[in-house]
């Protein structure tokens, strides 16, 4: 157009032994947005015979009541950017038979969303012909953060599934045999290298696994497992998701034996709407990854020495 236009999915507290990142560190290059956004977009049509005319002659046609009504169309929408409503807007370049602009922007309702549009003062005047649809904004890029740049690619990768339900999905390859890996999960003694000092282990259905920490408690409840190959767990949230907690998420970790290592994957699903559940996604997407992390230190560097880590 014209220019014009878990902490282990299971809630363990880590700030005993995980490092916060240094506020001063520049961002890696990622979404913006923690999960996906309900919006709509307000797809644009320019008036017939601007358009013609604007085809014909390679030149804007000179409508003052027009030109007027796209300046105020860019205030309206510049005003509903500062408003925290509108997302993005932009339009195709050229005099292709099909141009069009569109505005992505939150509302409360469709209803809201129609009436966003038809005060829209271009369209009000009848230079532009809109239509307004439900869109879900899956990411927005945080690139244009100042210092944003790519980084190398981290050891455990999150991902966040939206559908058909929604989830956090872990994965790490860790430096050890399966075995090893299948004993640090499922002996106290193993558990006690890498989570923390004080855990009850009850390998078995509706047993205990439970980390102790001061002041708080984590873990949750095995539901089921196969030998050397799955554990599922009724997880607990922490305690300031006591909704969450209560309720609890499903947490399945799966082992897989690789030629580099042991693949530990973890995916918790059973969340519900609510903004204590979307606060509790956000916080466990970057909780069980630094968990998943010290699992992986473990094998590197060996078991944890939590009277030195604590000490430091």
């Amino acid at each position: 157009m014209n220019s014009r236009f878990c902490h282990i999915t299971l809630s363990l507290a880590l700030s005993i032994s995980v490092a916060a990142q240094p506020a001063n560190q520049a961002p890696c290059i990622d979404r913006a947005n923690p999960s996906q956004i309900g919006a709509y977009v307000m797809l644009i049509r320019l008036r017939t015979d601007l358009y013609v005319k604007w085809k014909a002659t390679g030149v804007w046609p000179d409508d003052p009541e027009a030109n007027k009504a796209l300046t105020a169309h860019s205030k309206y929408w510049d005003a509903q950017l500062k408003a925290g409503r509108a997302i993005l807007a932009g339009g195709m370049k050229g005099d292709y038979w099909d141009n069009a602009a569109m505005i992505i922007f939150e509302a409360s309702s469709q209803d809201e969303a129609e009436l966003l549009a038809k005060n829209d003062p271009a369209v009000k005047a009848f230079v532009f012909q809109a239509q307004v649809r439900p869109f879900d904004v899956s990411f927005l890029t945080n690139k244009f953060m100042p210092g944003a740049k790519p980084c190398s690619p981290q050891p455990v990768t999150v991902t966040r599934i939206d559908s058909p339900e929604k989830a956090l999905k872990f994965e790490v390859t860790v430096p050890a045999t399966l075995d090893q890996v299948w004993r640090a999960f499922t002996t106290k003694e193993g558990a006690q290298e890498w989570l923390w000092r004080d855990m009850s282990v009850d390998l078995s259905e509706g047993g205990d696994w439970i980390v102790r920490f001061p002041g708080s408690t984590g873990g949750g409840t095995i539901a089921s497992f196969e030998p050397m190959r799955s554990i599922t767990m009724r997880a607990l949230a922490p305690e300031r998701f006591p909704e969450v907690r209560r309720e609890r998420t499903t947490a399945v970790f799966r082992f897989e034996q690789l030629e580099s290592g042991t693949k530990v994957t973890l995916l918790q699903t059973g969340w519900k709407k609510g903004k204590e559940w979307d606060d509790a996604y956000d916080y466990l997407a970057v909780g069980n990854a630094q968990l998943l992390n010290q699992l992986l230190a473990r094998f590197k560097n060996g078991p944890i020495d939590w009277n030195h880590s604590v000490q430091k």
